[in-house]
């Protein structure tokens, strides 16, 4: 009977507990790599990912399967003036990440 409990606790709490993207729309002052081949992307506002540090500044880990997209999108944008838009979700190194889920996403605006 206490398995039987935990085990619906457990399943209530998963499905209260999705995490929201948090939006943005900002310009980019800088874009570039880490020595790992991350992608960091210093925007003019802040972003308010709850447990983020670095809030002008959008990380893309390696592993993230659109990283090259994601890098010319932010070029682009950095060279034209363009602003851009998206959702980012959760932290990673302390800064507001594009994860590889479709939570997160980027695109170019006006």
């Amino acid at each position: 009977m206490k398995f039987r409990t935990v085990l619906i606790t457990a399943a209530a709490f998963c499905l209260t507990s999705t995490a929201q993207a948090v939006t943005f729309l900002t310009n980019v002052q800088a874009v570039g790599m880490y020595g790992d081949g991350s992608i960091f992307i210093f925007v003019t506002s802040n972003i308010s990912e709850p447990g983020c540090t670095a809030t002008n500044r959008i990380d893309v880990p390696f592993s993230h399967p659109q990283r090259k997209e994601i890098l010319a999108i932010a070029m682009a944008a950095r060279v034209s003036g363009q602003r851009i838009e998206g959702a980012v979700n959760g932290c990673e190194l302390g800064s507001p990440t594009l994860d590889g889920s479709k939570n997160s996403y980027i695109y170019l605006i006006d």
